[in-house]
């Protein structure tokens, strides 16, 4: 529970207290909604930018950046693909939704002892469709957190936005892509 959650729990909150709070959520909600407005702007604007891309290669580009995040986790990546499996996207785009998962999936280990601290990346055809599912040991989502996970402004991290997975949904979809969260043995979240 955040500051800002206290103050608006606790059974007799100060007046000033209170509006500080007030204040603090509406400052906090019109950084999220300029976040999200521009990003959508961003993608509109880069329909343009689309090309034939070889998922495997995008994320051996991005390998230091997650490598780097994973230290930060004491955690252990890894990628497994085929190579030559094409999609159609926007690089940096889909680089965005990338390492957003990634980030989420380190995130959502924090509490798992470190030796059990894997993610793990899968790229694969499946059904006709790309598939890259980002699989990690977190401590899963609450049920009644799952059918808003892809919502804005739905969090349960302590200084989150809730802008992250909602964003990666946006971008998904605009690449006529689904997003959606699995629960099979272990925790993932699938980018289809």
């Amino acid at each position: 529970m955040n500051s800002h959650q206290k103050v608006l729990a606790s059974e007799r909150p100060q007046l000033e207290t209170l509006n500080q709070a007030l204040l603090g959520l509406r400052s906090q909600t019109e950084r999220a909604s300029r976040i999200i407005r521009s990003v959508q702007d961003f993608a509109q604007n880069r329909s343009e930018t689309a090309q034939g891309l070889d998922v495997m290669v995008v994320l051996r580009d991005l390998i230091p950046l997650i490598e780097i995040q994973a230290k930060r986790f004491k955690a252990v990546v890894r990628v497994q693909g085929e190579r030559g499996v094409p999609v159609v996207a926007d690089k940096t785009m889909l680089e965005q939704v990338l390492l957003n998962l990634v980030r989420n999936g380190l995130e959502a280990m924090r509490d798992t002892p470190e030796d059990n601290r894997q993610l793990h990346i899968n790229v694969a055809r499946h059904d006709g469709w790309l598939e890259v599912k980002v699989i990690d040991q977190g401590c899963g989502v609450a049920p009644e957190m799952r059918s808003k996970l892809f919502s804005a402004f739905v969090t349960n991290k302590p200084k989150g936005t809730g802008v992250g997975l909602s964003l990666c949904k946006s971008l998904v979809e605009k690449h006529q892509g689904r997003i959606h969260f699995s629960r099979i043995c272990d925790i993932g979240k699938h980018l289809v």
